[in-house]
């Protein structure tokens, strides 16, 4: 005898449902990823700005002897800067005699032209 409410034993009983899980959606991923980079970004800045310092003061001793020494422009002179110095620009002050190497945001410096020593940075 069964009751009304049971299943009759012939009946098969009905799948298990499948359990929700933890799903990894993707903008959950490229949240992540972009917290890895700006870590890193952070992480690595102070190198990023050392280098950025080396690289200005190279390019405004480059460019003050280019420019005050042989007579050249400065764009002129900003074709003989290194091929990884792509994000070093150069400016002259011919009324002071200088040129300053920047790198935007990050670090800039200047070189004087003095008759007797030549071009000099200046201190920072």
């Amino acid at each position: 005898m069964t009751s009304p409410n049971s299943t009759p034993p012939s009946a098969t009983p009905p799948a298990p449902t499948a359990k929700r899980g933890f799903t990894v959606r993707p903008k959950w991923i490229a949240l992540l990823l972009l917290v890895l980079v700006i870590a890193y970004l952070i992480l690595q800045f102070p190198v990023f700005q050392k280098k950025a310092e080396l690289g200005s003061a190279y390019a405004a001793q480059v460019g003050c002897s280019c420019h005050f020494m042989e007579g050249r422009s400065i764009p002129s002179c900003e074709g003989d800067l290194e091929e990884a110095a792509w994000m070093v620009s150069m400016t002259a002050d011919d009324s002071k005699g200088t040129v300053t190497g920047s790198v935007p945001v990050l670090a800039s410096r200047t070189a004087q032209y003095d008759k007797l020593m030549g071009c000099q940075l200046l201190p920072e």
